[in-house]
């Protein structure tokens, strides 16, 4: 009953009043409604514990095994074997650099100009390439890059939450789907004949960060996160516009943001780092130690034949419970697939990095953040500039060695995979 409270404190307050009962949802929707929507992370830890052994005089780093847990996490934590720059214990563990041999490397779509769309929420739209007269390539369809899923859109009908379906499954009648319920409120949505509202605001109990559009005559309560995907200045999700290649794409967000100017309803299409242009790592938790967003990446995937680097930065912070997510870009690099198109979120699948695949391949996947770099690429995340002064960090740290790479594959050879 404390929603209630909180509701009657909104129409004291003159939030909800009774002209607008129609844009919110009534009280006993959101007393069910909120319960199912993510609850505030609590706070992560990241310790590390020095490990015996491991001494390479070409390597020189420090073994150590990091553990990653939530203060409300009573289980396990999860653990990963790492080499850090040479420790002094006494005075505390602070990483500047960090490699890792993993056994994963999902990839990571977000900040893509074809991430999310609105008439594509399943992802597998087929777009038709083209050439403009001025030679640059160009798409004529809608094809996602990645599903509704992880968009941080969330569809109730009246207190139950809709989820996406597998279309080539077949379901029960009875079953809503979210795809159907979307695109019919989604053209409310988009042309502002649904209020937007701040859940925050109506409901002070609810999570931050959500607006809220409620359809009074179907009883069907949408939700979108605006961390993922940014709204204008009246609340309704940014779309892409004419200047983009992709106009009607959703923006999405990501960690790392670059100075951009904003249109005239407040959207900032160049804020955001491109995933599928622009080489990254996610970094669980984001910054720790000397290491933060926005520092230099290096992958490699290596094996008796092959020695892919691959140059980037960290452009994204993830959940602390997973170690081993990519850009679009950073993945295609890694697995030399650059010049196969990706279409859509079959393409997208097929970019992961996996146990099995290593296996197969008899392959070695590593990662090495050199911290205290970002101020050098100096706000140009461009691949251009990243693969220059990623070269440059990795020859750097490499001692200037003639093989670029006889420091990291030393490295390699001392780490554990996960």
């Amino acid at each position: 009953m404390r929603m209630v409270g909180a509701l009657f404190f909104a129409i004291i307050c003159g939030i909800y009043e009774p002209a607008q009962a129609q844009d919110i949802p009534p009280f006993e929707l959101l007393n069910k409604i909120i319960p199912q929507l993510q609850k505030p992370l609590s706070p992560a830890t990241i310790s590390f514990r020095a490990l015996a052994g491991g001494d390479n005089e070409i390597c020189r780093m420090q073994s150590f095994e990091m553990l990653l847990q939530r203060e409300d996490n009573k289980g396990r934590p999860n653990k990963y074997f790492v080499l850090l720059n040479p420790q002094n214990e006494r005075a505390g563990i602070v990483p500047q650099q960090m490699l890792a041999v993993i056994s994963r490397l999902a990839v990571d779509a977000d900040g893509s100009e074809r991430a999310y769309h609105p008439e594509d929420p399943y992802g597998k739209g087929v777009c038709e390439r083209q050439t403009d007269t001025d030679g640059q390539p160009r798409l004529t369809g809608i094809c996602a890059l990645d599903t509704f899923d992880s968009s941080g859109i969330r569809i109730f009908q009246e207190t139950q939450r809709v989820h996406l379906l597998d279309p080539s499954k077949q379901m029960k009648e009875s079953a809503a789907n979210l795809a159907d319920i979307w695109k019919e409120i989604w053209p409310l949505i988009r042309d502002h004949k649904l209020k937007s509202r701040d859940l925050k605001a109506i409901a002070p109990e609810a999570p931050s960060g959500y607006n809220v559009f409620y359809w009074h005559d179907r009883k069907i309560t949408a939700l979108i996160k605006r961390a993922i995907i940014p709204s204008t200045n009246e609340g309704y999700p940014c779309l892409r516009g004419a200047e983009s290649r992709y106009p009607g794409y959703f923006l999405t967000a990501t960690t790392l943001t670059q100075a951009s100017p904003a249109r005239a309803d407040g959207c900032t299409p160049g804020r955001f780092i491109d995933a599928a242009t622009v080489p990254f790592f996610v970094l669980p938790g984001g910054n720790f130690g000397h290491i933060e967003i926005g520092d230099i990446v290096i992958g490699i995937f290596k094996n008796d034949r092959v020695e892919r680097v691959a140059f980037g930065i960290v452009g994204d912070a993830g959940p602390i419970e997973q170690f081993g997510e990519g850009s679009v870009a950073f993945n295609r690099i890694l697995l030399g697939k650059t010049t196969r198109f990706v279409m859509n979120v079959q393409d997208v699948y097929a970019l992961d990095i996996d146990n099995e695949l290593l296996k197969r391949e008899h392959a070695t996947l590593g990662i090495l953040v050199l911290g205290g770099t970002k101020k050098r690429l100096s706000g140009n995340y461009s691949r251009q500039n990243i693969e220059k002064i990623g070269h440059e960090e990795l020859a750097r740290w490499n001692g200037g060695s003639e093989k670029l790479t006889r420091r990291l594959n030393a490295c390699i050879a001392q780490a554990k995979p996960q």
